[in-house]
């Protein structure tokens, strides 16, 4: 993945070629990796990232490639990155986004599957 992520059209081009490599392993742990840079430096990015349906792609990412050690921490970071531009734009502070500077929970220890939907 060879995309300069400042140009105009970066993040469009990495999610597309996530779409269109979604069973390359490489490919998908690369575009991980450089959307989690450009998430942790540019706030616009992260808007494109949103607005491209990136947080979606990755997360895609990570459900094909479940055996992939790379892939899973590389998209990790990735929403960690994406929660921590989240909880800044809500101006929510350090202590309010938890130790490590991002919300409690995103980052720490073994992530834990959630059921959404009506049941009890």
């Amino acid at each position: 993945v060879d995309i300069v992520m400042g140009e105009e059209g970066g993040v469009e081009a990495l999610i597309g070629a996530m779409r269109a490599h979604a069973g390359s392993l490489g490919v998908q742990a690369k575009a991980c990796r450089a959307l989690c840079r450009a998430a942790r430096v540019s706030d616009a990015a992260c808007v494109r990232i949103r607005n491209c349906g990136g947080v979606d792609i990755v997360m895609g990412a990570m459900r094909t490639h479940k055996g992939s050690g790379t892939v899973q921490q590389e998209g990790a970071e990735f929403l960690k990155a994406m929660a921590v531009e989240f909880m800044r734009t809500m101006g929510l502070t350090a202590q309010e986004q938890g130790a490590e500077g991002g919300p409690q929970g995103v980052g720490q220890g073994v992530m834990q599957p959630v059921s959404v939907g009506s049941g009890g």
